[in-house]
């Protein structure tokens, strides 16, 4: 606050301490003071408290062990975004999500997952470096991999940056264990989507072949003679659209697309679980409903924020009654 100009303290109405752990009577000293020296009211002490959501990028826990019967490994890129598309994986009771950033911890996971990056370029040059691309290739003749954006674009022959977008390198080979190829464009395709599942499965049944999410990516793929969509997408923002989406090799082990949360709806998750399940001679289950868990997560936080600040003042502030 003393470092802002003037006009810009006037945007400031108050503060809020947050994650605060100990008892708020001791602090009441320490906030009359800040109040004497930014000269504006302290509207709340929110307490520190866990909660099953999303991680901020900063904070996330990278659990590196096998805790549960199906081993999902993901690759940690060092530009890793988007990582929240595994959470609801991670709802599963028998599924572990671990990740690995060396050959060292590859292992023979039960799926592998290429997730989403802000560099997607360099990060493939990272696993081409540090032994890892070597590993999923050989791991692609008999397991199963999922790229989701990044991780879907990585798995094709070649990736194209013809303007830059993200990194001086203009063209580099890919994975290859997708027929398809990648080229950056300099608009950002950014939209909410409806899809539905084009490919089971090795003649997998699925009940429920609609996906929801959301694409946030530059790059265009286009499909060779070796693969197939997987995903019709039937809706942009709400706007019905007919539009090809991902790609599944011909064995039917290799997935891409670029629909983040993609595993947050029950029927493909259910879908791609229970089929590990079936090939690891396990229970069948029923996936438990990741909204419902989200949704009763996000009441929690806004009771406890509503209890320990002053939403009186701040209606006011706003103008609302």
């Amino acid at each position: 606050m003393l470092l802002l100009k003037g006009q810009e303290k006037k945007r400031v109405k108050g503060t809020i301490i947050n994650k605060f752990r100990g008892d708020v009577d001791i602090l009441k000293p320490g906030l009359n003071m800040l109040e004497d020296i930014v000269k504006i009211p302290c509207l709340g002490v929110v307490p520190y408290f866990r909660l099953a959501l999303e991680d901020e990028d900063g904070a996330v826990n990278f659990n590196k062990d096998i805790t549960a019967p199906i081993d999902i490994a993901v690759i940690k890129l060092p530009h890793i975004s988007n990582f929240t598309d595994l959470d609801a994986l991670k709802s599963e009771e028998d599924v572990s999500v671990r990740f690995i950033e060396k050959v060292s911890e590859f292992g023979n996971p039960d799926l592998l997952i290429i997730p989403g990056s802000k560099n997607t370029i360099e990060d493939l040059l990272t696993l081409r470096k540090n032994g890892l691309e070597a590993c999923i290739k050989d791991y692609s003749k008999e397991g199963m991999v999922i790229g989701i954006c990044g991780g879907y674009q990585m798995l094709g022959k070649s990736l194209k940056d013809p303007y830059e977008v993200e990194t001086k390198v203009k063209e580099t080979d890919g994975i290859g264990i997708l027929d398809m190829t990648t080229t950056f464009e300099e608009s950002k395709v950014t939209t909410r989507v409806n899809a539905k599942l084009l490919q089971e499965l090795n003649g997998y049944k699925i009940k429920d072949k609609s996906v929801y999410g959301y694409e946030i990516h530059m790059g265009i793929s286009k499909y060779g003679s070796d693969c197939r969509p997987l995903f019709n997408i039937e809706k942009r923002n709400k706007k019905n659209v007919d539009i090809m989406d991902g790609a599944i090799n011909k064995k039917g082990n290799v997935l891409g697309t670029y629909i983040h949360g993609v595993f947050d709806g029950l029927g493909f998750r259910d879908y791609i679980v229970n089929y590990l399940r079936k090939k690891k001679g396990l229970e069948l289950k029923e996936s438990t409903k990741f909204e419902a868990l989200r949704e009763s997560e996000l009441d929690k936080l806004a009771d406890i924020v509503r209890k320990n600040i002053d939403l009186e003042e701040i209606y006011k502030i706003l103008g609302l009654k």
